[in-house]
């Protein structure tokens, strides 16, 4: 048997034009967003190492990975409309993320010693 504990830092970079919406009254408004989330995560694991036939070795564990915390900046480009609700955006988009960011994890890993 063995255990795992572990910590992630991941950093994620989006951007929307509004001219690529297909929206007009959007792409009148001309520029564009661009979001930067980043995500603290721990990582959890138990499972079993065991070798077999002198020279393989076979494990196998179940986890969870998950985010315990989160920040994400939605900016405004070249003139596109701001407003404090790409703020409440971000902010909600955080909690989403540190609630239900849980992700479940399987490792199958197959060596030779």
């Amino acid at each position: 048997m063995y255990g795992d504990v572990g910590y992630a830092r991941l950093r994620a970079k989006g951007s929307l034009d509004l001219s690529s919406t297909n929206v007009p009254a959007l792409a009148r408004l001309g520029g564009g967003y661009e979001a930067n989330t980043k995500l603290d995560m721990w990582l959890i694991e138990l499972g079993y190492q065991g070798q077999f036939a002198d020279r393989m070795v076979l494990a196998m564990a179940l986890g969870a990975m998950g985010t315990f915390s989160a920040t994400t900046k939605i900016t405004s480009l070249d003139g596109a409309p701001s407003s404090s609700l790409l703020d409440d955006a971000a902010t909600q988009a955080d909690s989403a993320l540190e609630s239900y960011g849980i992700v479940p994890t399987l490792t199958l890993r197959l060596g030779s010693t």
